[in-house]
């Protein structure tokens, strides 16, 4: 298994470019560090998602660039005591049903413990 990286330098010594080679026998396990890494990683920047498509698919599959996080979808957003009453729903209801809210712009009527 052969990596190898060739790092080039600026003026004032802080990185400028880095090579990364690999060879045919470690080509698999080099897509698989990218592609897990990414997979755990939901704010990645647009061109390491786009690298991860590209050596997995050998194309960008997806528009990656960034979106807007909504409120419905960004978990640190809400207080514990509403991911309480937010976790139940989807228990009770369904993703369905709570994207069906999410996309409707009625997730108050979850938290007020008044939607269907």
């Amino acid at each position: 298994m052969t990596i190898k990286v060739t790092a080039t330098r600026n003026d004032n010594n802080s990185l400028h470019l880095l090579r990364i080679e690999v060879t045919e026998e470690s080509i698999r396990n080099f897509q698989t560090l990218v592609d897990r890494a990414l997979n755990c990683w939901d704010s990645a920047p647009q061109e390491l998602k786009e690298l991860g498509d590209k050596l997995t698919h050998d194309r960008i599959t997806q528009d990656h660039s960034p979106k807007p996080m909504t409120k419905a979808l960004n978990h640190d957003y809400f207080t514990p005591d509403e991911q309480v009453v937010i976790d139940a729903y989807r228990i009770k209801h369904g993703q369905d049903a709570w994207l069906e809210h999410v996309n409707a712009g009625t997730i108050n009527k979850v938290l007020k413990g008044t939607a269907d």
